[in-house]
């Protein structure tokens, strides 16, 4: 799943490219973080730095939802605010190491 949609959207090498199985996809019982995480870790990646993404993206979110305003334009970009991202998390040349 998603790696359709990841060709579409975002520029990244075919091979850099994963998906995961459909049975990960409106289930109770796993979830897409499962396949992920269990990637990282097979890619190479150590349990501490995947915390440190975890407890960023959480700070992310967090801020989203501060500024978060009901009816409140997507777009609308505003002095003073802040925009967080993970540029090369999965890259084998750059990003995080």
């Amino acid at each position: 799943m998603d790696a359709n949609g990841a060709r579409r959207t975002a520029w990244l090498p075919e091979g850099n490219l994963r998906s995961y199985d459909g049975a990960y996809v409106q289930s109770t019982t796993c979830h897409p973080m499962q396949h992920l995480s269990a990637l990282l870790i097979e890619m190479g990646f150590k349990a501490a730095l995947m915390r440190r993404v975890a407890r960023t993206a959480g700070k992310v979110i967090g801020d989203a939802i501060e500024r978060a305003r009901p009816r409140q334009r997507e777009t609308v970009f505003e002095p003073g605010m802040t925009f967080h991202f993970m540029p090369g998390l999965w890259a084998s040349t750059w990003g995080l190491k």
